[in-house]
């Protein structure tokens, strides 16, 4: 892996409450030397609501293990081909959102691959410029 793409596969996770709702959160800290870095000025965020969320809004078992897969699909597109960097999974009201930081601004085959890999979901997405990488920054502090 070269030096200006190296991330250790370091995780934290926290729980809290989020406007009266349960919520969890992965952070990638193996990211935070990263962190600004200006190969990486897009913030990417996939937001995938759960079809049959739980009381508290977390998924169920099997919604869980579909997520794992949807993951690795995020994973491989971005972080094995070294496009961008995943660094946060939120998980609260329903669905789960991940957060990376990219050097591409368009993910429309990734959209479209998870589309076709799991029809039932709604994959909704937002990608702005992020160059300081205050969202990463705020869940770290």
């Amino acid at each position: 892996m070269s030096a200006a793409h190296s991330t250790k596969d370091e995780w934290l996770v926290g729980e809290g409450e989020y406007e009266g709702h349960r919520l969890l959160v992965r952070r990638n800290v193996g990211a935070e030397p990263m962190a600004g870095n200006a190969r990486y000025p897009f913030k990417v965020g996939i937001a995938i609501p759960f079809l049959a969320p739980q009381k508290d809004g977390m998924p169920g078992k099997d919604e869980l293990q579909l997520f794992g897969r949807i993951e690795d699909l995020v994973y491989d597109f971005f972080d094995a081909k070294r496009r961008g960097i995943l660094c946060l999974v939120i998980i609260t009201r329903g669905m789960r959102e991940f957060v990376i930081y990219s050097q591409i601004d368009d993910i429309t085959e990734l959209i479209d691959a998870l589309a076709g890999h799991f029809p039932a979901y709604d994959f909704q997405h937002i990608i702005e410029q992020d160059e300081h990488w205050d969202e990463y920054m705020r869940w770290a502090a």
